[in-house]
């Protein structure tokens, strides 16, 4: 109710409000970065969309187990990428089939969309 009454009072009360706001903002904001994790700080700063987080973190993998965290989020979000993801699968199941890497989990391969897979001999086995 302070804030709505101060309106009344005119734009410098109103100005005075908002910058005491975005100071508070800021000197509690500063030292949460600070004590977080350093490889952390990041993710509070950065621009990209969400699919776009996705897709980068797709692409830029450097192993198969990390590509498949990019299958544990929802669909919508790498839907830019199916086509890379379904260029992979297809690479990489009958890769996978043969060498039984330990993170081909029950659950990973539950990630795996039917749409991606266009063997279906290769499917049934997954």
């Amino acid at each position: 109710i302070g804030a709505f009454a101060a309106l009344s009072h005119g734009d410098s009360t109103l100005t005075i409000i908002m910058g005491g706001s975005c100071a508070v903002l800021l000197v509690t904001y500063a030292p949460f970065l600070a004590s977080i994790n350093r490889e952390y700080v990041a993710t509070f700063i950065d621009t990209r969309t969400a699919s776009e987080y996705n897709a980068d973190r797709f692409l830029n993998a450097t192993t198969d187990e990390k590509k498949f965290d990019t299958l544990a989020v929802n669909e919508n979000l790498w839907r830019n990428i199916r086509n890379d993801v379904k260029a992979w699968l297809a690479a990489g199941i009958p890769v996978w089939l043969e060498e039984q890497p330990t993170w081909l989990t029950d659950y990973n391969r539950s990630l795996i969309p039917e749409w991606a897979v266009d063997n279906k001999a290769l499917l049934s086995r997954i």
